[in-house]
Formats: C-alpha cells, sequence, structure tokens
C-alpha cells in the first residue's frame, strides 16, 4: 500500500489548484486555469494508477464484475483516447472556471466556451474540407455520411441531446434537489417504488398482440447497434474499478476511491441487500469526449459505435474490428462451423463487444450473419464478374435495409402504436438533422425495455417442450450454442413480462456465486444522472405534456396514477427532481385497446423514441428508402426489400419449421416456412452489356 504521507501529498497538491479570483478572467488566467485543469488531471491518472498497483481493484467473481467488464472492454484508439484526454482536461478546466466566478448563477457552459480564443487561432477551413465521402457505400465508422457535418453519427464521438445537460455546477457535478440537497439514492427509488411490488408498469393485459420475446430483444439489438458508452478505466485487463470494499460492505473511503467512481449507497433496511450484508455497489462514470479540434468544449459522454442503423453490431463500428470480421473469401463474414458467430479466444465475437453477454444475443446476431452470407451466395450466382469486395459491400449494404425495413414497419408500430409510427413513414433526407445517437434515448428512454424482461428465458423444442433457465444464469452462461432453434422458438412464444421489473433485474444482474448482483434499475438511475439527464418535468414540457408548469406532485395527474404520486411525494422532495427514466416508467398508457393507436410506452417516453427514429432515418444519406443518388436502390429492389418480413427473415437463416406470422406478437398464429416466400434477389442482376457499354 501507499503510505498516508503519499495520500496527504497528493490532497495537498489536488487542494492547492483551486483558487478564487476576480471574474474578469483574461487570456492570460484561462490558460493558468487550463494548465491547472491539465495538472488536476494527471494526478488524478496517477493517484488511480496507484490504486491499480496495490491491487485496490475489482477482480473476477465480485458484484457486476462482467458487467463492468462489458462496458470498458473495447479499446480506443490513439486518437480517440487524445480527444478522451483533452475532453477531461477542458471539463476539469471548466469546473476551476466556475470556482474562479464565486459560483456565480449564470450559464457556466457557454462562458466557457466564449474563451475559445485563447487556446485556439481562429480557424476559416470548413468542416467537411480534407474529407472523402462515397456516395455509393456508407463507411464502416460512420465518418463522411453527411459531407457537411462529416463526424455526426461518427463512432467514437459524443451522444446528442434534446435538452442540455443538467448538472449540479453546470459541468459535471452530479444534479441535485432543487433545494440543494442530495437526490434520493438511486437504490432507494427502486426499493420504495419499485422492488417487491407487483407495479405492472406496461397495462398492456386486454391486448390481443402481446409482443414476445423476440421483440423485445430485437430493441435490445437495436440499442446495442446504435450506442455504447465507455467507462472510465485506468486499469490492467481483467480488473474493474472498484468502488466498494471487499464483499461491498461498505463504500471505500476518499483516500482509497478512483477518480470516476460514484457508488450505489444502500441502506440497512434493504429487503434484499441488507440479509447479506451488503452496503454498497460499484458504479464507475462514463468516458468524455471532446469532438471539435478547435473549440473549447465541456466533454460529453462518448458512444463507441456509430449512431446510424447500421448494423454496427454485425460489421463493427472500425476497420480494425470490420477485418477481423471479414473472411476475405467471396464476401463472406467468418462463421464457426456451427454456422454462428466465430469464436476468438473462447469468445462469440461479433462487430462489438457484448456479442457474448448471453446466448440469446448471440443467436440474435447470428441471423444477421447468416443472412449477410447467403445475400453473397445468391449475388455472386447473379453476378459472377463481382468482385470480392463489392460482395461484400453489397450485402452489407442489402442486409442493413432488410434490418431498417423491420424496424421501420414491423417493430415500430408494435412499440409506438401504429399511428404514432405512420409520422414517420414519408420521413425524406435533411442534411441539417444530427443523427447521433440520444443521450436521453440510450441513457433513459430505450432503458424502460428493460421492464418488459421476464425472470426467465424459455426454450422450446421442436414439440414446443419448455426448458428454462434464470435471466441471471443465461447471462452468466459461457457455454457453446447447440440449441439455436430452440432459442428462436422459445423467444417467439414466450410473452414480454406484464408485471414490470423483476427480482432478477433489480437483485441478481450479472451475479456472483452467492447468487448475488447488481440492481439493474438503480444502475439505469445513476446512469442518467451520471450523463446530465434534465429531470422528468422538463421532457413533459418539452413533449408538450399538458399541464407544462407542474406546480405540485398532484398535477402528474392523469398521467400518472394516484397510487404512484403518493410514492413518488415520499421518495423524492419536489416533483422537479424526479428522474425521467422513473417519471416516464409511471406513466399511463392509453385506454383504447386498439393496437392502431396503443403504444407499449407513456407519452413522455413515445415523444423521446419518435424524435429518435425520425432522427435516424432523416439524417441518414444511405437510409434504405431515399433516393439521392444513382446509387440508390431501384424501385423493383425496394418492392423486394419491403416485402421481407420478419417472419421470412427467421425461416431463411435458421431450420425452423414454422414460425408466427407476426414474428414479434405471440398469438399462435403459426405459418409452415415452406408456406413463405424465400429472398428473391433477381433484381440486382446486373446487364453485362450495360456496364461494357459504360
Amino acid at each position: 500500500m501507499f503510505t498516508s504521507k503519499e495520500f496527504i501529498l497528493l490532497l495537498f497538491f489536488l487542494c492547492t489548484l483551486k483558487c478564487v479570483v476576480s471574474q474578469n478572467l483574461t487570456c492570460a488566467d484561462l490558460n493558468k486555469l487550463y494548465e491547472d485543469g491539465k495538472n488536476l488531471v494527471n494526478v488524478q491518472r496517477l493517484y488511480d494508477g496507484l490504486l491499480q498497483l496495490n491491487h485496490i481493484t475489482q477482480e473476477n467473481k465480485e458484484i457486476g464484475y462482467n458487467y463492468f467488464n462489458y462496458e470498458f472492454s473495447q479499446s480506443m484508439s490513439h486518437n480517440v483516447s487524445e480527444e478522451y484526454l483533452k475532453a477531461k482536461i477542458y471539463t476539469q478546466t471548466a469546473s476551476l472556471f466556475y470556482d474562479q466566478l464565486n459560483n456565480v448563477e449564470s450559464d457556466v457552459y457557454e462562458l466557457f466556451q466564449n474563451y475559445t480564443h485563447c487556446f485556439f487561432e481562429p480557424k476559416s477551413t470548413p468542416e467537411h474540407l480534407n474529407y472523402f465521402v462515397n456516395k455509393k457505400y456508407r463507411s464502416i465508422n460512420g465518418n463522411g455520411n453527411n459531407i457537411k457535418y462529416p463526424k455526426r453519427g461518427e463512432s467514437f464521438t459524443s451522444f446528442g441531446r434534446l435538452l442540455k445537460h443538467q448538472y449540479d455546477d453546470n459541468i459535471y457535478s452530479i444534479r441535485k434537489s432543487v433545494r440543494g440537497n442530495s437526490l434520493p439514492a438511486s437504490r432507494s427509488i427502486v426499493r420504495k417504488i419499485f422492488l417487491n411490488q407487483k407495479t405492472n408498469l406496461n397495462k398492456f393485459t386486454k391486448r390481443n398482440d402481446t409482443p414476445n420475446m423476440l421483440f423485445l430483444l430485437f430493441g435490445q439489438i437495436i440499442k446495442h447497434d446504435t450506442s455504447s458508452k465507455q467507462i472510465n478505466q485506468n486499469v490492467a485487463p481483467n480488473e474493474g474499478v472498484r468502488c466498494c470494499s471487499h464483499m461491498n460492505k461498505f463504500q471505500l473511503p476518499p483516500s482509497l476511491m478512483h477518480s470516476s467512481c460514484l457508488p450505489i449507497t444502500i441502506s440497512r433496511n434493504d429487503s434484499f441487500y441488507s440479509s447479506k450484508n451488503i452496503r454498497c455497489l460499484d458504479f464507475v462514470r462514463s468516458n468524455l469526449i471532446s469532438n471539435n479540434p478547435y473549440k473549447v468544449e465541456v466533454g460529453e459522454q462518448m458512444n463507441r459505435v456509430t449512431s446510424f442503423l447500421d448494423l454496427s453490431v454485425i460489421y463493427g463500428s472500425d476497420y480494425e474490428r470490420m477485418c477481423k470480421i471479414r473472411s476475405y473469401n467471396g464476401g463472406r463474414l467468418k462463421m464457426n462451423p456451427s454456422n454462428v458467430l466465430p469464436l476468438v479466444n473462447g469468445t462469440y465475437y461479433s462487430g462489438e463487444n457484448r456479442a457474448s453477454q448471453t446466448k440469446f444475443f448471440i443467436v440474435l446476431q447470428s441471423l444477421f450473419v447468416r443472412n449477410h452470407n447467403h445475400i453473397v451466395d445468391k449475388l455472386a450466382l447473379l453476378n459472377s464478374h463481382w468482385s470480392e469486395e463489392r460482395l461484400f459491400q453489397e450485402a452489407r449494404k442489402i442486409n442493413i435495409a432488410i434490418y431498417q425495413n423491420i424496424i421501420y414497419n414491423e417493430y415500430l408500430p408494435l412499440l409506438l402504436g401504429v399511428e404514432s409510427s405512420k409520422r414517420l413513414e414519408n420521413v425524406v433526407y435533411n442534411p441539417e438533422t444530427d443523427p447521433s445517437t440520444l443521450n436521453e434515448f440510450s441513457s433513459a428512454a430505450f432503458r424502460f425495455l428493460h421492464s418488459f424482461l421476464p425472470s426467465e428465458f424459455e426454450l422450446r423444442d421442436r414439440n414446443l417442450k419448455v426448458r428454462k433457465v434464470s435471466i441471471s444464469d443465461a447471462l452468466n452462461e459461457n457455454e457453446s450454442i447447440s440449441s439455436y432453434e430452440n432459442i428462436l422458438r422459445g423467444l417467439m412464444y414466450q410473452n414480454i413480462s406484464k408485471t414490470g421489473y423483476s427480482d432478477e433485474i433489480l437483485n441478481k444482474l450479472f451475479k456472483n456465486n452467492r447468487d448475488i448482483g447488481l440492481d439493474l434499475l438503480s444502475i439505469d438511475i445513476m446512469r442518467s444522472r451520471d450523463h446530465g439527464i434534465a429531470p422528468y418535468f422538463k421532457y413533459r414540457k418539452y413533449c408538450d405534456i399538458k399541464p407544462f408548469n407542474l406546480k405540485s406532485f398532484n398535477d402528474l395527474s392523469p398521467h400518472i396514477s394516484k397510487k404512484y404520486i403518493s410514492q413518488l411525494r415520499e421518495t423524492y422532495k419536489t416533483v422537479y427532481d424526479i428522474d425521467l427514466i422513473v417519471g416516464a416508467a409511471l406513466e399511463e398508457l392509453e385506454s383504447n385497446n386498439s393496437s392502431e393507436s396503443n403504444s407499449l410506452v407513456g407519452p413522455t417516453l413515445q415523444c423521446i423514441m419518435l424524435e429518435q427514429f425520425y432522427r435516424w432515418k432523416a439524417g441518414d444519406y444511405y437510409f434504405y428508402t431515399h433516393d439521392l443518388s444513382e446509387f440508390s436502390f431501384t424501385k423493383e429492389q425496394l418492392k423486394t426489400l419491403n416485402q421481407i418480413k420478419m417472419s421470412n427473415f427467421l425461416c431463411d437463416n435458421s431450420d425452423l419449421d414454422f414460425v408466427q406470422e407476426s414474428a414479434f406478437i405471440n398469438n399462435k398464429n403459426d405459418v409452415k416456412c415452406t408456406e413463405l416466400s424465400y429472398m428473391d434477389l433477381s433484381a440486382w442482376k446486373e446487364d453485362l452489356s450495360i456496364v461494357n457499354d459504360n
């Protein structure tokens, strides 16, 4: 261990970096603050490194180790690491800047950006110069999709936002109550409102079109395809950041805690953890990124993957990963002998590092890899003159189009209601629309889907005999895939949960050998605070949900029931403190039983989700329905793509004998795969006489 003297010296140095002077700051003052900020970050990095050297790190088999290991296991390039470090320095400098202003009531974030000229010479070069845009195929990393704003939606850039971030210091420290107190602990919120209650949050029990687990996990594919945060780290492989003591008995003192820690506190009267003597759960803050090299910006959370609906979950979000996935044999992707994702060092390997969280994800991702290879085989027969590269790119383009078609024409009508999803039908490309995945969507709104998870996954054999496996056991499994079709049948014939968050989600996520795991909802609440998501009432106003100006908890009616209003009043000090993910999760759904109007989510979540899916379509130059260049799909090709349903997709890429006619709905309306049409790509046959003439 390092000595108390070393701690005292480090802490003394940290304190000397903070001083208060006048509010009339010059460029010299700002540059001094920048140097102080850089020194402070370097000291923090040194300090965090000392923790690692002294083995104050989280190790395998501890509570939640696998969860956090997935979050930081994907490496960053040197350039991205530099931008991450710069973002930390700017953010720390802004914090010092805030201290210099004596915590004045002003927009510190905007004031800080006004000092850009102190750090950089003015740049006249347009942002879009020196970027090559391939009009035929989208890039792997998302760069150049928009020639005017080439980095929008690119991997390793920041999430977008609907509303400005909300921090206590307007920079990075966690939001507090409007009364100045700390917000209620996330686990306390879960315990008082969600735990040990059959909350029936989803309130769609009378619907005839109950979604199945295939619908739910397909949503997880969308989530992984468009967002992946990276938590802060300064540790060796197989070691995680530690915020709690060994066995999670208490929160580590500040002198032993990593600078990125934000531990979840557990009360003594917690019905689950207290009996296990658990008083603390590890939680590590997300990495920041600086997007503009010529502008002083407080860091924003980094998205490791492309924002676009481009199957980066299959193809990767950087060229290095893509090269490991491709076989470079006829345009195909690598598969193992069982025709599922390839194994690399005993782990299933795909476009992003969360593929092997559970075999249910592995099977769904394998569907798209199989589909890519089927497309390649068909295209090679139609166009024997095509190169290996063209076969790969055309198959990728078609595979992405099928995926986008399923999302907008089958998935969203079920999630948001048919009438609401129709608003997205005629959306055209708008180069001013930012397609970046919204922080509110990734860190709050789409996480509500966790409430649909049941306690167990079901697997079904050819006779539909059921074998069950708990969610927590499924996440801990690391076995080979030997029941591909059984998994698919299980997903099709198992309904999503109608009773809210299960015990498996609230107590046992990524459990250890003592059957103790994380609380996913507590993590979701903390992550939304870490990412500076504004409180619930502000999104009600943004989404035009009346009354706009809430004055008391009672004003939440009729969108939230009296029962939940009472629980919210007991949990939060004011109605203005309610976290977005909490308030939105408790909203009532429409009483109409028709699937034409019904959404599976309340009005605030529906609003945020609609905005996100609008942006992903309007802001994506390569979206499959856009007719913007000679390389866009032809009318005949679009007709073929729009005829491919999820049911066809399942039959084409598995050995299933029958499927649900509407693949995302468990209505027992089976159809034989032999009765469904197979993918016909004749519209892609190239006329060689025209090619030769050109």
